[in-house]
């Protein structure tokens, strides 16, 4: 086999499954919408750097939050995961989620599977 060929089909198999990834998360974060909500507590959040871009040229920051939500008699563990340009901005969004109210919404039939969308669900009320 050339090797021209084998790299054009490693790059499109990797292409293929980002896109498959991203488009599971988009389904999930739109089928959320009828989902129920339920109030989350922020358990803990953190700021990191990390090269981002064509050559790794960028800086942006990444915010993750450790949360959990009770449905029923039951805890459930979450995460909320975004990345932004500036430390600044993703430091504002981690104060405010802590700060609270801080929203879930999470399948009826499973749970343990969540979506936190800030700035949708910021009212806490189903629209």
């Amino acid at each position: 086999m050339n090797i021209k060929y084998v790299a054009v089909l490693a790059v499109a198999a990797w292409v293929i499954a980002v896109l498959m990834l991203r488009y599971r998360a988009l389904r999930k974060h739109n089928l959320s919408v009828r989902w129920p909500m339920v109030a989350g507590v922020f358990q803990s959040g953190v700021v990191t750097p990390f090269r981002a871009g064509y050559m790794g040229d960028a800086i942006k920051f990444r915010l993750s939050v450790g949360l959990s939500y009770r449905v029923g008699d039951s805890e459930y563990p979450g995460k909320y995961v975004e990345e932004f340009p500036t430390e600044d901005d993703a430091v504002a969004v981690m104060r405010s989620l802590e700060q609270g109210p801080l929203f879930v919404r999470h399948d009826p039939v499973s749970p343990s599977k969540h979506v936190v969308d800030p700035y949708r669900d910021v009212r806490g009320a189903s629209p």
